[in-house]
């Protein structure tokens, strides 16, 4: 059981660093300088506080830290390795991307595998729930005062942790029907075991193979154990559903759960009990009748614009939006969603973001060479190979605007394809990824599982640019502005039209 658990938190959390990686945060539109909204002051000291060592101590039972080895070496030799650190690993476990997605990359064996770690993760028992709440709560008696009901069998269970339905008895909260999401009581050592295996396999890797130093598997790591750690405090997870609820207050069609924030606790979260059906569920049971198709490309619009209004808006996005954390509700004949599991969330520095911002719109605009020079601009250490590489980079960014048209529609395009030529193309000429430029292909496609399902006509890039255009006029690409808006049908905003006439200009001279 720990050793299943530890795998669903060593393949499928240690994916979730990708996550950092597939989407950015963005500065708000200004009229001189590209400034960043940002999250607030106590994110950034939680995000500092977790960022410590990783444990390179053992310290639990050398048959469990034998299974990780196994299981690490599994990941990063057998399975990693040929691929990109940062982008890949989160392909592994498909939190953001669909089963045909996966199946372009890897094997059937192993997509189902890889399928089984977000629904199929072992329950802890009744009476280890009972003592994370009284180590808690203070008491048994305390646990009373505040739960006038907590149901025994878990309803589901995570890598990290498993949730009750429970009743408040204080008739006085706005929320008496509650969710209760407990830690696994050995989640704590378990990572600490899987963080120091990995950092030691990568270090292996890294000495043995020449060409993984090129996919930055080192910074990569970095990040992926900030991650895993801001998983271990809920309380941290209770502030992220509360700053949602305010970015998202007229947002229509989209709701977040509300934090019980009086009775959350590092390892025990609280929050409201929210109707409606998993995503998975609703796929597998929706017909294919003209009416079931106009309510998927309603769930569809409703979850791209959040996503890109998370991106490019809020500057704060939740980085975990697989299937199996989001609910379809119907009310009244109207359907919405609901976003759970707010633990992982991410941004940008303005630096980063400046940078994923000028990428995202030379591959919106169909420009492979200035994708390139953007791409080499931020590598840590010289192309060997320039030219090569730019005339790779155009031939893929060619061949996709001219397959799609001047479109992305998911149903036109096999991602997998697509992301392993690009990545193949960096590791021939050895071009050193940063980890931000690596997050625009994975960025593209963090809506590919959801969307493909829905709605295989929507076409991503379409419902980006309209978020996109304010950054992007205030970088040194602007004058991508009018190629872009012109390129996917959007008339031009007054307050953009001197850049059309700039462009013009420098297209005659």
């Amino acid at each position: 059981m720990p050793m299943k658990r530890s795998l669903a938190a060593g393949a499928g959390l240690l994916t979730a660093g990708g996550a950092y990686y597939y989407v950015a945060k963005s500065g708000k539109w200004g009229k001189e300088e590209f400034v960043i909204k940002g999250p607030p002051q106590w994110l950034e000291d939680a995000k500092k506080r977790r960022a410590q060592p990783v444990e390179r101590s053992l310290g639990t039972k050398v048959v469990r830290a034998a299974r990780a080895v196994f299981r690490a070496f599994w990941l990063v030799y057998a399975q990693v390795l040929p691929l990109c650190w940062a982008s890949i690993l989160h392909l592994v476990s498909h939190r953001l991307v669909s089963r045909k997605t996966l199946h372009d990359i890897f094997s059937h064996e192993f997509c189902d595998v890889m399928s089984k770690l977000h629904d199929d993760n072992p329950k802890h028992s009744w009476k280890e729930t009972q003592r994370m709440l009284v180590e808690a709560y203070g008491s048994l008696e305390a646990v009373d005062d505040i739960f006038e009901w907590i149901e025994k069998e878990a309803l589901h269970a995570g890598a990290i942790a498993q949730v009750h339905r429970a009743t408040l008895r204080s008739k006085t909260e706005s929320v008496r029907k509650v969710v209760l999401k407990v830690m696994h009581p050995s989640v704590q050592s378990e990572i600490d075991i899987d963080l120091t295996l990995i950092d030691w396999a990568i270090r292996s890797v890294s000495f043995a193979v020449p060409h993984a130093y090129w996919f930055s598997l080192r910074e990569s790591f970095d990040e992926f154990n900030e991650l895993m750690r801001s998983q271990l405090n809920l309380e941290d997870e209770a502030e992220h559903m509360m700053l949602f609820q305010k970015n998202f207050a007229n947002f229509k069609d989209l709701t977040f759960p509300t934090a019980v924030r009086k009775y959350c606790r590092e390892t025990i979260l609280v929050e409201s009990q929210e109707e409606g059906v998993g995503m998975k569920t609703f796929l597998k049971t929706v017909g294919d009748d003209a009416e079931s198709q106009k309510l998927k490309r309603h769930l569809a619009s409703i979850g791209s614009n959040a996503f890109f209004k998370m991106v490019f808006e809020d500057n704060f996005f939740h980085a975990d939006l697989h299937p199996g954390n989001i609910l379809v509700r119907e009310k009244d004949g109207h359907h919405s969603l609901v976003f759970l599991d707010t633990g992982l969330v991410s941004w940008l520095s303005k630096t980063d973001q400046r940078n994923f911002v000028e990428l995202f719109g030379a591959v919106c605009a169909g420009d492979g060479r200035l994708a390139a020079e953007l791409i080499i601009n931020g590598s840590s250490e010289p192309c060997e190979n320039p030219k090569e590489f730019t005339r790779s980079m155009v031939s893929i960014v060619d061949r996709v605007n001219g397959n799609l048209k001047r479109s992305f529609k998911l149903a036109d395009i096999q991602i997998g394809e697509v992301l392993l030529e690009t990545m193949e193309s960096v590791r021939k000429n050895r071009v050193k990824l940063d980890p931000n430029f690596t997050s625009l292909i994975l960025s593209i496609i963090v809506l590919e599982g959801l969307g493909r399902s829905l709605w295989p006509e929507m076409d991503l890039f379409k419902v980006a640019v309209p978020y996109l255009l304010p950054h992007l006029a205030l970088t040194d690409v602007k004058y991508l502005v009018p190629v872009v808006s012109a390129q996917y049908g959007l008339s031009l905003p007054s307050s953009f039209v001197h850049l059309a006439t700039s462009t013009k200009a420098a297209t005659a001279a």
